[in-house]
């Protein structure tokens, strides 16, 4: 995410407006978002860099940037068996997390013990387990954060779902740059998945993702049905730096959660 933080901050998407009307900022937060695959492929002092984050954006407006390569788009299994959590007390202070077997809900393995399933957590991340060796913490990549302002906790996100980076990242973009309340941001448009160009059907005007396509993206539009597997669900909280009045977000249909206040 930090990557992706840096990649927005050298894009400026301020300039283009929102992604449900440009086709510009779309296209951008769709390559951005496929940049989290990088992740096996370069160091970590390298995807930390601001250096990096505007090579890889000067590669991406030269359109010489392809995004992720095919057989890295894996799509997550659809389980209710994550929470993510944001947390604002009366004085401001906030704490974020998320919580997860890292599994399908029961898991593949069928074995039960006293009633408890025995679940095959990080099945999937066999080559993860691999680089990181016995004795170490496996690195799991959900992405709960704060951000702050003049030091102090401005806006607490949590995610979860197969495409929650992606849902994270324009969670973020629309905030922070464009200037919504989380409510508002989360009933925006979003594309879904890793950002290799899938959109739920009438979600976003067809005049956008015709130029998106135009831009180079090829965009693949799904049912919801479709969509449910691989979309992000968001909640967040911001607190106004001057009045400190909460506002809250939470995706539609996402269970739990106050909305605003």
């Amino acid at each position: 995410m930090i990557q992706a933080l840096n990649l927005l901050e050298v894009a400026n998407l301020k300039q283009y407006g929102p992604p449900a009307n440009s086709p510009q900022t779309l296209f951008s937060l769709m390559e951005i978002s496929a940049c989290q695959g990088l992740r096996k492929e370069r160091s970590r002092e390298s995807l930390l860099s601001k250096n990096d984050g505007a090579e890889i954006w000067k590669q991406i407006t030269n359109r010489t940037w392809h995004g992720l390569p095919k057989g890295m788009q894996k799509i997550a299994a659809n389980s209710p068996h994550t929470d993510g959590l944001v947390v604002v007390d009366r004085w401001g202070n906030m704490a974020v997390l998320n919580h997860t077997i890292n599994s399908m809900l029961w898991g593949k393995t069928g074995l039960f013990v006293d009633g408890v399933s025995i679940p095959d957590s990080a099945s999937f991340q066999g080559s993860d387990i691999a680089q990181v060796g016995p004795g170490s913490h496996l690195p799991l990549g959900m992405c709960p954060l704060i951000a702050c302002r003049d030091g102090k906790p401005f806006l607490g996100s949590a995610a979860v779902g197969g495409g929650l980076h992606a849902t994270t990242l324009q969670m973020l973009a629309n905030i922070l740059d464009f200037g919504m309340d989380p409510q508002t941001s989360v009933d925006m448009p979003t594309f879904v998945g890793w950002g290799a160009g899938q959109v739920e059907a009438e979600v976003f005007d067809a005049k956008v993702i015709h130029e998106v396509e135009q831009m180079g993206l090829s965009i693949e539009v799904v049912s919801s049905k479709q969509a449910a597997i691989s979309r992000g669900y968001w909640a967040g909280a911001q607190v106004d730096p001057v009045t400190r009045r909460i506002k809250g977000g939470v995706s539609r249909g996402l269970g739990g959660g106050v909305a605003g206040y």
